[in-house]
């Protein structure tokens, strides 16, 4: 098995179907804040050497809670055990039965078992809840998304010249939203936008949402903190993402939030999936940087 670290990496899939997946990532402190609390962690696991199967593509965010002791602990600790676990126990989950709902049935369960690992370590080191994290965790594996999410840290899918968001806040403001007690303009300046519902560490048990998308067309997969989200409007994201080159995009998405106030650590990663098929091929690796 070879494991990659990467904060860039294009793979050609040879076969009978020819797929291109670039994956960058970018990390900022900001403009206001003197700390990162923001971690992120991209990972490609393959077997069968460097001409062997690609086994899967794990990308982990998390942004510890401001305002909380210690945060950039608490997301370092939550990214840190879910590479672990990619590395460690995702192999397990695609072997067997691999219809996508199989896989996802062992896909929740192995999830919410090492998400129970990390909020446990993270509650006891700060003696019951003094910091905590946003969690949001993706796997890509034979033309299928499935993701994990926790708190307000969100990810997005843009295909078609049209941006979604693929994960919904943990949030009061999302919570009074659902009841219809504000509007989405109400919403962009409630002044407990940033409170959130649900984290990691900070209460002693939590659960995750999940989901599982079709990445049979070509996608770009976004996950972000919401130092993003809170500078720039979705629209400007798709913007960003739809009109530049592929390796500059996280730089622009950090760039445009920084231009808007930087109130926040920035933390982006982007997957841009070119694909025309549903069957796994062997990878030819054209370029891994670390």
């Amino acid at each position: 098995m070879i494991i990659a670290v990467i904060n860039e990496i294009t793979f050609f899939l040879v076969g009978v179907i020819m797929s291109i997946i670039n994956i960058f990532s970018k990390t900022d402190v900001g403009i206001k804040r003197d700390q990162n609390e923001d971690s992120i962690r991209t990972l490609q696991v393959m077997s069968g050497g460097l001409d062997g199967e690609s086994r899967h593509y794990a990308l982990i965010l998390a942004d510890g809670m401001g305002g909380y002791a210690k945060g950039e602990v608490a997301s370092r600790i939550a990214c840190d055990g879910f590479a672990q676990f990619s590395i460690l126990g995702l192999p397990a989950i695609f072997e067997g039965d691999n219809t996508p709902s199989e896989i996802r049935k062992r896909f929740e369960k192995s999830v919410a078992e090492t998400l129970n690992n990390v909020n446990e370590e993270i509650w006891n080191l700060s003696e019951g809840g003094k910091m905590g994290c946003t969690l949001v965790y993706e796997v890509i594996y034979d033309d299928h998304l499935y993701l994990a999410h926790v708190g307000d840290s969100r990810a997005y899918m843009v295909k078609k010249g049209e941006i979604e968001q693929i994960t919904k806040d943990h949030s009061y403001v999302n919570a009074l939203l659902d009841n219809n007690a504000i509007t989405e303009e109400e919403a962009e300046e409630h002044p407990m936008r940033h409170v959130i519902t649900k984290s990691v560490g900070s209460t002693e048990k939590v659960t995750a949402d999940y989901n599982l998308f079709n990445l049979n067309e070509n996608v770009n997969l976004l996950m972000c903190s919401d130092g993003l989200t809170d500078m720039l409007r979705d629209n400007e994201i798709r913007d960003i993402i739809l009109n530049n080159n592929p390796a500059q995009i996280c730089q622009k998405l950090v760039d445009g939030a920084n231009e808007k106030g930087g109130k926040d650590n920035i933390s982006v990663i982007l997957a841009r999936i070119t694909s025309g098929g549903k069957k796994r091929t062997v990878m030819k690796p054209i370029r891994v940087s670390s």
